[in-house]
């Protein structure tokens, strides 16, 4: 064996157990055909050699057909062209493409590939090289990380709200004047459909109505005093001091829950008030035509 044969072994032997992901492409645009492909790369898209050396990468790697909006395949081809009109390299930061698994079903990934020409000696492309590196982790945790931020960032929206309603609360005359802007913050805040502000009555040990928004009268005249020791979510609340939930169904037979069914919701919430000693002062409720 010459030395030169020798030389060639061992770059596919080092081509071939490289930790980067490549592709050897064939310049025969539009097919550009997968002359080859080392074990990174294979391993990072579930295939085998099999599959798809011979094969145009577009038949190799298809684009995801339940994606809405597909644009894998459309901007790979456009910098694979792009590489052989300029015979320069082309970075596609962040391109979503995803993978097909071997059970037929697609995995949404993301790559930062770079395709780069390989010039023959009369500067022509002889065929590409097509580094793909796999940063769905990352993508992921900088998508999680900016909701984390948005979400920080709604929830100080909703702090300076409820601070400024509190301050008004203290030092007006007469808090009643606020409970329905108490209440329009609340609803805004859980985007719910309607809600109530109540009192707690310590001689009678109930929930007295002070205001209602987007509630049926029918509602609010049977809730206008609710027993703070009832099963309700009202009374849950009041007893555990953490709001409590409750989903409706189209079956209810409590007269409560069925009452809420026929107005149309679907789920609620109650929310104690408590004092710095954690007795209790009130209660906010909220309502949801929406279950869940």
């Amino acid at each position: 064996m010459t030395s030169g044969a020798k030389a060639g072994q061992s770059f596919a032997r080092l081509f071939r157990a490289s930790p980067a992901p490549f592709l050897i492409l064939e310049p025969d645009a539009p097919r550009f055909t997968i002359a080859e492909v080392n074990d990174a790369y294979l391993a990072a898209t579930m295939r085998t050699r099999e599959d798809v050396i011979g094969r145009g990468v577009f038949e190799a790697y298809p684009d995801n057909p339940d994606d809405p909006i597909v644009e894998g395949v459309r901007t790979l081809r456009a910098s694979l062209e792009h590489v052989l009109a300029s015979k320069k390299p082309d970075t596609l930061p962040g391109l979503k493409y995803d993978i097909a698994r071997p059970d037929g079903t697609f995995e949404a990934r993301w790559w930062s590939p770079v395709n780069s020409p390989v010039l023959d000696d009369n500067g022509e492309v002889e065929a590409i090289i097509h580094n793909a590196n796999d940063v769905t982790e990352q993508y992921r945790a900088e998508a999680a990380l900016r909701e984390s931020e948005s979400h920080l960032a709604n929830e100080l929206r909703h702090t300076t709200v409820l601070r400024d309603l509190a301050a008004r609360l203290v030092t007006e005359e007469s808090g009643s004047a606020i409970h329905g802007e108490i209440l329009s913050a609340a609803m805004a805040i859980t985007k719910s459909d309607g809600g109530t502000v109540q009192v707690y009555d310590p001689k009678t040990r109930s929930l007295v109505l002070l205001v209602t928004q987007g509630m049926p009268r029918e509602m609010t005249d049977s809730f206008h005093r609710v027993d703070a020791a009832s099963t309700t979510a009202c009374g849950i609340a009041l007893m555990t001091g953490q709001r409590a939930f409750v989903d409706f169904d189209q079956n209810e037979t409590d007269e409560a829950c069925r009452m809420h069914v026929e107005a149309g919701y679907r789920s609620a919430q109650a929310t104690p008030l408590l004092s710095r000693d954690r007795s209790p002062v009130g209660m906010i409720n909220t309502h949801w035509r929406a279950s869940g």
